[in-house]
């Protein structure tokens, strides 16, 4: 129940409790911020097309899924991925973090997000969705990502798609063993 001051019993409405939470006692809040930070600096170097600084924000041995792309793993993939997105013309990407929790040296972010992204025809679309990110805290203290997964809210018609259509494959009903 509400912590209640003298006098209150004719109130209708609870009075927040004001008892100190651990965000408001500083437990890890630096984490937390540091994590923030992370997210805060690589939409920034993304917008502004800074390959190298969007690349210092990961591990080396870093895991990038995204919607209709293969898992890419390992600083020359991750690079190879991010320089060829930014050239097409990713950008315009805005995030909203919905949920930061730290634990230990490991900590993720979970949120929705927004920008316009490269697409097969060679237009760039605008991309709605939601992301996960890992981070981990390295031997100096600095977070980096080490897992980086968005997924896409909208539906691709096969020409918007950068994923080949796939030729025999057979849905229905599954095989029966013997």
């Amino acid at each position: 129940m509400p912590a209640r001051t003298a006098g209150d019993s004719a109130r209708s409405e609870p009075v927040r409790d004001l008892r100190p939470t651990a965000a408001l006692r500083g437990d890890m809040s630096r984490a937390e911020a540091a994590v923030r930070r992370v997210t805060h600096e690589w939409v920034l170097a993304c917008n502004t097309k800074h390959l190298d600084d969007l690349l210092d924000l990961y591990v080396p041995d870093a895991l990038v899924m995204r919607s209709n792309c293969p898992p890419i793993r390992g600083a020359a993939a991750v690079r190879e991925f991010f320089f060829g997105a930014l050239d097409a013309g990713l950008g315009e990407v805005e995030v909203e973090p919905l949920r930061v929790e730290v634990v230990g040296d490991m900590a993720y972010e979970a949120g929705r997000c927004k920008a316009l992204i490269p697409s097969a025809t060679g237009k760039r679309r605008e991309e709605r969705g939601k992301y996960l990110w890992v981070c981990a805290r390295q031997s100096n203290g600095e977070w980096k990502l080490a897992a980086d997964c968005w997924s896409s809210d909208l539906t691709l018609t096969a020409l918007e798609s950068d994923v080949p259509q796939s030729t025999g494959v057979k849905t229905g009903q599954p095989r029966r063993s013997s």
